[in-house]
């Protein structure tokens, strides 16, 4: 992989958002490579709110994960989510675990696993795999 480095950004800019948010100037200096140079754009990055996020169903096969899940619910299957040891795989599952846990049955199996784990449950485990990343 290549890295792509961004040029320093103006130091005026860098500055002016380094005195707006008081935060450290390498911590101004990325927000403002990344196009956040107002204290009203550092506060919508930070704290979006519904309305600032993108619409989940603009990711691919969305609808039919939803729909996929939607009937695993309905007809009592085993949901196996899983998802890689980096930073955001953790996350994701542990995030979509406990939403499922929220609403579904104790009774119900939910597993977080690595996914070079998976082949170790029972094919009649496996009804409706998951892989989870956050983007």
């Amino acid at each position: 992989m290549r890295w792509n480095l961004k040029s320093k950004p103006e130091k005026e800019k860098v500055q002016a958002l380094q005195n707006a948010l008081q935060v450290d100037e390498i911590i101004a200096s990325l927000l403002v490579q990344r196009g956040i140079e107002t204290f009203e754009q550092a506060k919508t990055f930070f704290r979006p709110t519904l309305e600032d996020l993108h619409n989940p169903y603009l990711m691919k096969d969305m609808d039919k994960a939803v729909s996929r899940i939607e009937k695993a619910i309905a007809n009592n299957e085993n949901i196996l989510v899983f998802g890689d040891y980096d930073v955001d795989g953790t996350t994701a599952v542990s995030l979509v675990s406990s939403y499922l846990r929220s609403f579904i049955l104790k009774w119900r199996r939910i597993f977080q696993t690595d996914i070079t784990k998976v082949t170790e449950f029972p094919i009649s485990e496996l009804i409706m795999p998951k892989t989870m990343t956050c983007l």
